[in-house]
C-alpha cells in the first residue's frame, strides 16, 4: 500500500483505539520502516493524551530516523519534563543531541541516564562512542569495558573496544577484542575489516589480507564489488591464461598497487589492467601488461579476475622480521608496511617484506626497495552508514521490547 494511503488507513484506525494502543501500533509500524504511518500513530496518541511521555519519546526517535533533529530533540525534552527520572528518556535525548551536533550536552544526558541507572548498558555504550569521537580514548575504552562486563554477549561492544585500542596503537589487544567479537557474531563484515587493519599493522600480513576480503561487505563499500562468472585469482599458476586486474579505491591505490600487474605478467599471465579513465594514459606503458583498459570500456575475454587490493593476498605478501619478541607498538614504529616488489617471485616461491620496507627474495637473499602503502593500514574503523548512538523505544505493556533507532551494521 503506498505510504499516503497507509497513513490515511492508520489515522482511521487510530481514531478508534486508545492512546496506549496507538503508541504500540506506532512502534510496530516504525519497526517495519513505515515511518510516516508511525508518526501518525504517535501524534494520534498525543492528541488523545498529551502528557504521554512514551509517545513523545517514540515520536522523537522516529523523527530522528528521518533526520528531523529539531523535532526529535523537542519531543525528547518534553518526555523528560513529564518523566525527569526516566533514564531511557535522557539516553534518547543524548542520541538526538549527537545527531544535532551538540556533543557536550549529549554527554550530560548520557551521564544523567547513568546516574539514574548505573547498569544502563546502552548509555555506557553511547558514552563510549562519544568519547572515542572526542579522542578521549582511555575513557572510551573504560565505557566499552563496562558494557562488556554488564552484557558480555554484545559483539559490537568488543568491536568498539578494539577500535579504541587500535587508535591508541595497542594493536595486540585490539586484535584480541576483534576476535572476541567474532566469536559471538562470526559474520559481521565491519569487525572482520577492522581485524584486517589491526593484523596488518601488527605485521601479520597473510591473515590480514585474508580478512581484508571482507571489505566488500562493509557499509562504506556496499555496491562497489562487481561480480564475474570467472573465478577470482588467489595465486594459482598462469598456465597460459588471461587475468583481468581491476582497480578499486582512489587514484592513490591504483598508483601504488599497479606495481603488482607486471609481477603477474612475469608469472606467465596475459594481464589486462582496468583502471580509472583518468589514469589509463599514464599507465598504458606499464611493463608486461597486455592492455590497459579504461573503466567502462569493453573488456576482452579473460579467464580469471583479481581486484587490485587483493593482489597482495594472491602473491602471499608477508613481513619478514629480523628480530622476534618485539611488541606490536615497537613494530608499528620501526617499520612502514610495504606491498610492492620490483622483482617477481617464481612459481612456488614467496617474497617477503622486511622491517625497513624492502622486499627480500627468500630463496636468493636479494633485497629490493619498495614503496610504502600506509593508506591500506590506516588506523580507522569501518564507517557505518548511520549514527551509531542507540535509542530505546518505550512501550506501554510489560512485554514490549526495546528496539534500536537504527540497525547496527549487520553480519561492523
Amino acid at each position: 500500500m503506498p505510504t499516503p494511503l497507509r497513513v490515511i488507513a492508520t489515522l482511521s484506525l487510530c481514531e478508534q483505539t486508545s492512546p496506549k494502543a496507538n503508541n504500540n501500533l506506532g512502534q510496530a509500524l516504525a519497526e517495519q520502516g513505515e515511518m510516516e504511518a508511525a508518526i501518525a500513530c504517535f501524534l494520534a496518541a498525543l492528541a488523545q493524551q498529551e502528557a504521554f511521555p512514551e509517545a513523545h519519546s517514540n515520536l522523537s526517535i522516529t523523527f530522528g530516523a528521518l533526520g528531523q533533529t529539531d523535532e526529535a530533540t523537542a519531543c525528547h525534552r518534553r518526555a523528560i519534563e513529564l518523566q525527569p527520572d526516566n533514564a531511557d528518556c535522557h539516553n534518547n535525548l543524548g542520541a538526538a543531541l549527537i545527531q544535532a551536533g551538540s556533543w557536550a550536552e549529549a554527554e550530560g544526558s548520557y551521564q544523567r541516564a547513568l546516574a539514574l541507572r548505573p547498569d544502563f548498558v546502552r548509555a555506557h555504550y553511547n558514552l563510549g562512542i562519544l568519547r572515542h569521537e572526542q579522542r578521549r580514548l582511555p575513557e572510551a575504552a573504560e565505557c566499552f569495558r563496562q558494557v562488556i562486563a554488564l552484557q558480555p554477549d554484545w559483539a559490537e561492544a568488543f568491536n568498539e573496544l578494539g577500535c579504541t585500542l587500535m587508535a591508541q596503537r595497542r594493536l595486540d589487544e585490539a586484535v584480541a577484542q576483534f576476535r572476541s567479537s567474532l566469536e559471538i557474531k562470526p559474520e559481521i563484515p565491519d569487525t572482520h575489516f577492522n581485524l584486517s587493519l589491526a593484523l596488518s599493522a601488527c605485521g601479520d600480513l597473510p591473515e590480514g589480507w585474508v580478512e581484508y576480503e571482507w571489505r566488500w561487505q562493509t557499509g562504506h563499500m556496499a555496491g562497489q564489488q562487481q561480480y564475474f562468472t570467472q573465478p577470482q585469482w588467489l595465486g594459482e599458476p598462469a598456465e597460459g591464461r588471461t587475468l583481468l586486474i581491476r582497480a578499486e579505491g582512489g587514484f592513490g591505490d591504483t598508483l601504488q598497487f599497479c606495481r603488482y600487474a607486471p609481477l603477474a605478467a612475469m608469472l606467465g599471465w596475459t594481464v589486462y589492467f582496468e583502471v580509472q579513465p583518468e589514469l589509463a594514459r599514464l599507465l598504458r606503458d606499464l611493463p608486461g601488461v597486455a592492455r590497459v583498459i579504461a573503466s567502462g570500456a569493453p573488456r576482452p575475454a579473460f579467464d580469471m579476475v583479481c581486484p587490485m587490493l587483493s593482489l597482495p593476498r594472491a602473491f602471499g605478501t608477508r613481513l619478514l622480521r629480523a628480530s622476534l619478541g618485539i611488541s606490536a607498538r615497537q613494530r608499528s614504529i620501526s617499520w612502514r608496511p610495504a606491498v610492492f616488489a620490483s622483482r617477481v617471485p617464481r612459481p612456488g616461491q614467496q617474497q617477503v617484506l622486511t622491517e625497513d620496507g624492502s622486499v627480500r627474495d627468500q630463496q636468493h637473499g636479494n633485497t629490493i626497495s619498495c614503496s610504502a602503502r600506509a593508506g591500506a593500514l590506516a588506523f580507522d574503523r569501518a564507517k557505518p552508514d548511520c549514527p551509531r548512538h542507540e535509542s530505546s523505544r518505550i512501550g506501554t505493556e510489560e512485554e514490549d521490547r526495546f528496539v534500536n533507532s537504527r540497525k547496527l551494521p549487520s553480519g561492523r
